[in-house]
């Protein structure tokens, strides 16, 4: 008895120092290192140019009748690290002459678009089948290099945006006190969105320009039905809720590789969860900028994206009450991503052991993950992983020893997050070093810290 109780000290112990360390982090890398003048002034240079370019193609292309730009993603719920290079927007347009129908059931998170509206049947005529809009997109990479962009809406829109961004009033500048905010010639599709360039370049450090990294997402609004999403659907009564207060939905186009049906729509609820993410406490947006710091700095490869860590931690928030120990809810959090790692699917097998996962290392897997807002729905669904995710797995595990080991110190320094990032971002070749013994053994090192994390209920 006496035992664990020691052992619950040190372990608190250990968790009061990477707490203190994770702070550092927060303060001295993660969090803004510009002036709130220059942020703002970025903010505003960014909204500026993309209502302008969103403006200028739809008052010249009467057949996007696009209504409202919406801001989302990490710069609207205030969670962006680092530095703000990263925006995300949707170009709404609301839907009238349209109706959406449930048709697939089996796949909950998606709907279709019916065209009931003769003048709209007209103007989209080229895009339609028989009276439904075509919900998948074709992804081609630059507009530059395809004739055949209008093969979809949502490329004959991003076209349009490419063209007319090249010749916008005094040529897409845009001067502010602090810097000087212009287009760049590159606009990329990126899955329903696509990518447009701009360049930064700040008056106080001379010579140095930084891209900012705008994606844009045609999306179709509709006013709130019933059919769409119930209490049920909802990881937390609290969601649809919100849903509800906000009387609206929207439609993206899906991924190539997401429903077999090529005219389902991805439901989205993307006020509603910037709103979820803009109530949380501090200490959980805080979570979730380390997670997104710690896992996905440095350009390595990553089987989790920023969404994944979004909605694990919406999911935690609701059963936790913690609001000061931050390492307490980053290790819950890390044991629910190495859950889903570990449980991914390989063909008609669900891995459980392993030992196994380490001998059937050729397979192509689908992880799971559900949705917040429709457990049904899973948010990987179109990530069909062609390669083993061994060498993240042991980068994740082998970087949770690292912290560990730098939560352990007398005086745990912030710079110690190079280790961390290069031990997750050279996973490879530090996996490559290692025999198949050793790499086994590492695994079940690091599982072992963890394991009683696994035992609590923090999976839904």
């Amino acid at each position: 008895m006496a035992e664990n109780k020691d052992s619950d000290v040190r372990e608190d112990e250990k968790n009061c120092k990477l707490t203190y360390y994770f702070r550092d982090l927060l303060k001295k890398r993660i969090n803004f290192q510009i002036s709130r003048e220059e942020t703002c002034s970025i903010i505003s240079a960014v909204e500026t140019l993309v209502s302008i370019i969103i403006g200028y193609v739809t008052s010249n292309v009467q057949w996007l009748p696009f209504s409202r730009l919406l801001s989302v993603g990490s710069m609207a719920e205030r969670t962006s690290i680092v530095f703000p290079d990263e925006f995300d927007y949707l170009v709404i347009h609301k839907a009238t002459g349209m109706q959406v129908e449930r048709v697939c059931k089996e796949d909950r998170g998606y709907a279709h678009i019916k065209v009931t509206d003769p003048d709209l049947k007209e103007k989209w005529f080229k895009w339609l089948r028989g009276n439904y809009l075509p919900g998948n997109f074709k992804s081609h990479g630059s507009t530059n290099l395809f004739s055949d962009y209008f093969d979809t809406l949502s490329n004959a829109f991003m076209y349009e945006v490419a063209q007319r961004a090249k010749n916008l009033p005094d040529k897409g500048v845009i001067v502010t006190e602090t810097g000087v905010m212009r287009v760049a010639n590159f606009v990329r599709k990126n899955g329903p969105a696509f990518t447009q360039h701009f360049l930064w370049e700040p008056y106080c450090r001379t010579k140095s320009q930084t891209t900012i990294k705008v994606d844009i997402t045609p999306a179709i609004e509709f006013d709130f039905i019933d059919d769409i999403i119930n209490e049920n659907d909802t990881f937390h009564a609290h969601i649809i809720n919100k849903i509800v207060k906000h009387g609206k939905f929207m439609l993206v186009w899906s991924p190539e590789n997401g429903p077999s049906c090529p005219l389902c729509f991805r439901l989205t609820f993307t006020e509603t969860e910037v709103d979820l993410i803009r109530c949380l406490d501090t200490h959980h947006k805080d979570c979730y900028k380390l997670l997104k710091y710690i896992f996905n700095s440095g350009g390595g490869v990553n089987f989790l994206s920023s969404y994944v860590f979004k909605t694990l931690v919406l999911k935690h928030g609701y059963h936790c009450k913690e609001r000061a120990n931050l390492a307490v809810c980053f290790k819950q959090l890390v044991a629910v991503c190495l859950h889903y790692l570990f449980n991914r699917t390989t063909g008609e097998k669900v891995e459980v052991s392993r030992l196994v996962r380490l001998l059937m290392r050729g397979e192509k897997f689908k992880l799971h993950i559900p949705s917040i807002f429709i457990k049904d729905h899973n948010i990987m669904d179109s990530k069909d992983f062609p390669i083993p995710c061994e060498h993240f797995l042991l980068g994740i595990e082998r970087m949770l020893l690292s912290v560990e080991e730098i939560c352990c110190a007398d005086h745990p320094n912030v710079d110690d997050i190079i280790i961390v990032n290069s031990l997750m971002t050279d996973a490879v070749s530090y996996v490559k070093s290692l025999p198949i013994v050793n790499k086994y053994l590492e695994l079940e090192k690091c599982v072992s810290i963890f394991q009683k994390y696994f035992k609590q209920n923090v999976v839904e």
